[in-house]
């Protein structure tokens, strides 16, 4: 009887270890679960800022796209002025030799009387 209630002592023991340790691993368990929710929340707002980053940058780029596209067509129209007043010039400057030849002309066919 006495070595009954021995192993049944020792038996209880056992069961109340092992139910302690498995309090434990439960506890482990859930602080491990607990740590990994915090990480995949901080790492879902990490991933939110840099969406946002990212939509800023894109933003960002189409303005300056926009920005050279405007300069170009700006420099294309400022080219195609400068084209033009150069062919104004040169043709102010044939009128003006053609005019002097004129005149050059009408004098000398004055002079000569006709």
């Amino acid at each position: 009887a006495a070595s009954a209630r021995q192993e049944r002592l020792a038996a209880e023991g056992r069961e109340h270890s092992l139910r302690e340790q498995h309090g434990a691993d439960l506890a482990r368990c859930a602080e491990g679960e607990r740590r990994a929710q915090r990480e995949a929340e901080a790492a879902a707002r990490e991933a939110a800022a840099v969406r946002e980053q990212l939509a800023q940058q894109q933003s960002h780029i189409q303005t300056l796209l926009q920005e050279a596209d405007a300069a170009r067509a700006e420099a294309e129209e400022l080219a195609g002025s400068r084209a033009g007043a150069e062919a104004a010039s040169l043709a102010l400057a044939q009128a003006e030799e053609a005019r002097a030849d004129s005149e050059a002309a009408a004098a000398a066919a004055e002079a000569r009387g006709e």
